[in-house]
């Protein structure tokens, strides 16, 4: 085993070649699934990101418990916030299916 790291290492360092293994974050980029939110309860998955479909007010909530309004959340935007509920901040009414994607 030791030989072939050798021959390797030695190959590497011979031909020039540098190999970086990928390094995968928990960032928008790695979305490979989405959800419509359509109800007002902070039970969903944790979320990567979120997209607005729908210009409006919006509450998200972090932990399950509380929730974070933000104003103005403009349609077509990916917010790079990880969360588990969101609600519309009026009456904290349900989302239209479409207005709030949780994005995985």
């Amino acid at each position: 085993m030791k030989k072939l790291l050798l021959t390797v290492s030695l190959f590497f360092l011979v031909c020039g070649a540098v190999y970086a293994a990928p390094v995968i974050y928990n960032d928008t980029a790695s979305a490979f699934s989405a959800v419509s939110i359509i109800s007002n309860v902070a039970t969903v998955s944790r979320s990567k990101a979120v997209w607005i479909g729908t210009t409006q007010s919006l509450d998200f909530s972090f932990n399950g418990t509380t929730w974070v309004t933000f104003q103005g959340a403009t349609a077509g935007t990916v917010l790079p916030i990880q969360v588990v509920g969101a609600r519309i901040t009026s009456g904290a009414a349900n989302p239209n299916a479409g207005d709030v994607v949780f994005l995985y």
